[in-house]
């Protein structure tokens, strides 16, 4: 996918989830390069900052729980009922612009 990707994409599979033994999304998304984890909940992708993370699951949009942040809890979501962590690293015309 990452290969074949027209933009900047990374990402992180399932099969790599039960290799390192990873519990929740929040611990394995920060593998991903340039990804972190700021208060062992909320991604952070180097250079974008919070105002430009969103979440998007199965090609909808989920808003955050937090009103002071765009981001979501990624510590809610077992790893165990991820299939792939696909993080976009650059603005494209098919993402939504917030």
């Amino acid at each position: 996918v990452k290969r074949n990707a027209s933009n900047l994409i990374d990402g992180i599979s399932a099969s790599t989830f039960r290799q390192i033994g990873d519990g929740d999304a929040a611990s394995a998304v920060k593998r991903v390069t340039g990804v972190s984890i700021e208060g062992g909940k909320y991604v952070y992708v180097r250079g974008l900052g919070d105002r430009y993370t969103k979440t998007v699951l199965n090609g909808v949009d989920i808003p955050g729980l937090d009103p002071d942040r765009n981001t979501i809890q990624m510590d809610i979501f077992p790893t165990n009922v991820i299939d792939n962590i696909i993080v976009s690293k650059s603005f494209t015309a098919e993402l939504p612009a917030d």
